[in-house]
């Protein structure tokens, strides 16, 4: 009973305040043009999902090591689950539908962090490239440079994001890595 109480408090309606913060912040950097059209993510529903994914990604294993912080990785991820659940909504989904299509997402999604997690355990940098370019990039060819300049936007990120303070995280001030493409062929 006390566990049930506890969403009446301070401090979880500060979490889910932060929560709702990050996500602002994360879907405002998922939605930068250069991704759609620099780094040729597909601008698609799923490539805005799977490009939302991947900065999910960067929070949640950038926020790991702080057990203080884990209640506000959970109102983030509730947040992120809340807004892919409102969009299946807007874009008419029936209500008997968005359960399966909820459970289709948190499968895909979960399944694309491990993916990241392996890569980035596995081989570093390579094997980041490689799960980019079969979750990110749908196992198509983006141009030359782009699979290295987005693996390396995701460790620099991850580098930023390690030196954030609970007060900005907080409040959803977060800093991701520019993304610098070199030139293309």
């Amino acid at each position: 009973m006390l566990g049930f109480l506890r969403i009446f408090s301070k401090t979880h309606r500060q979490m889910r305040r932060g929560g709702q913060a990050i996500l602002r912040t994360v879907l405002d950097q998922a939605r930068q043009p250069a991704f759609y059209e620099a780094a040729e993510v597909a601008d698609t529903i799923t490539g805005r999902f799977d490009l939302l994914t991947a900065h999910a990604f960067l929070v949640m294993r950038a926020l790991r090591p702080y057990p203080e912080l884990a209640e506000l990785n959970q109102a983030f991820l509730d947040a992120l689950f809340a807004n892919i659940d409102g969009s299946f909504r807007e874009l008419g989904v029936s209500d008997t539908r968005v359960p399966r299509k909820m459970r289709q997402a948190a499968e895909a999604f979960y399944g694309r962090l491990g993916a990241y997690e392996k890569g980035l355990g596995d081989n570093g940098l390579e094997g980041l490239m490689g799960a980019l370019q079969r979750n990110l990039y749908r196992d198509e060819t983006p141009g030359d440079g782009t699979l290295d300049a987005m693996a390396r936007y995701m460790v620099g990120s991850l580098g930023r994001l390690a030196l954030i303070d609970n007060a900005d995280w907080q409040s959803g001030r977060l800093s991701f890595a520019p993304l610098e493409l070199g030139s293309r062929s």
